[in-house]
């Protein structure tokens, strides 16, 4: 007898995620497959740039194409095949989706070192349970700790209000992003559209790697090109650059994710506590 199972077709399972491959074991092991070219800098300078140096998919395949060329790799099934898959380890091919810039197994890697002194394959499932909430509580407090004493010496505006929103590692982050746009170029292109601001930004009259703000000044909303704050939820320095030009001293709102706060685990309790507040009272109205 065949026993056939019917699954609907609107059920999914995480249909919005994207399976991506850990750059840092893809590097470790894709040396074996080189050859004679693993001791050739300007192929590996390549290869690393197709990896993780290019921003637009156009200049990946740009890349791709040129090394493969030089290098007689046409009918390697090897480079064949990783093309093929370029979608799981190509960083230009994954900015349109939030990632927090992780490119690396290694942080859980790290999670699996603490948690492996204390657990072990015939821990059962509740205590490696308590074991794992212990762990993250502890480096939260640590975490908590710091961002309430440490304070960064500053004196620029927009770095002020960064340091009293961000965690210390985020603002660490955006600093760095800042301190980029000091050196950074803006030339604004024309454009009829009222509202509209269009400019290119780039560094050290590097023409070759140019990117595209869009400004709209009635709402303080910019896009860009690099696409950094959508797959980071931190903005870049194309834009904050085009913030000072604008004497905006402050981040937007909208540009502020509640998870790179310092205020983001006690949002959580207030968002969860008023939920069950809420079902409380529609649960009292049902009862009269």
């Amino acid at each position: 007898m065949t026993i056939t199972l019917l699954i609907p077709n609107e059920y999914h399972v995480y249909p919005n995620s994207r399976h991506r491959l850990c750059l840092w074991h893809l590097q470790k092991n894709f040396v074996s497959h080189f050859g004679t070219l693993k001791n050739n800098p300007e192929f590996k300078n390549m290869f690393h740039k197709c990896l993780s140096g290019c921003d637009l998919e156009s200049e990946f395949e740009d890349v791709w194409n040129k090394m493969v060329k030089k290098y007689g790799l046409e009918k390697k099934e090897w480079f064949d095949r990783l093309f093929g898959l370029r979608e799981k380890w190509c960083t230009a091919l994954s900015k349109d989706i939030f990632s927090a810039g992780i490119l690396s197994s290694q942080r859980v890697e790290v999670i699996n070192r603490a948690i492996s002194f204390k657990a072990n394959r015939t821990t059962k499932l509740l205590e490696f349970f308590h074991i794992f909430e212990a762990t993250v509580r502890s480096t939260e407090k640590s975490d908590n700790f710091r961002c309430t004493t440490e304070k960064p010496k500053i004196k620029t505006k927009i770095l002020k209000h960064v340091a009293e929103v961000y965690t210390l590692n985020l603002y660490k982050d955006f600093k760095l992003e800042f301190e980029t746009s000091l050196g950074a170029y803006a030339k604004e292109k024309p454009t009829s559209m009222q509202y509209i601001k269009l400019f290119d930004v780039f560094l050290d009259e590097d023409y070759m790697h140019t990117y595209q703000v869009i400004y709209h000044c009635q709402n303080n909303e910019f896009m860009c090109s690099c696409m950094c704050f959508t797959e980071t939820g931190l903005l870049c320095f194309h834009i904050i650059k085009i913030m000072k030009m604008y004497n905006i001293h402050s981040i937007p709102e909208r540009y502020i994710l509640k998870r790179w706060t310092k205020l983001a685990k006690s949002r959580i309790w207030d968002e969860n506590e008023s939920d069950i507040i809420i079902s409380d009272i529609k649960s009292d109205l049902l009862q009269t």
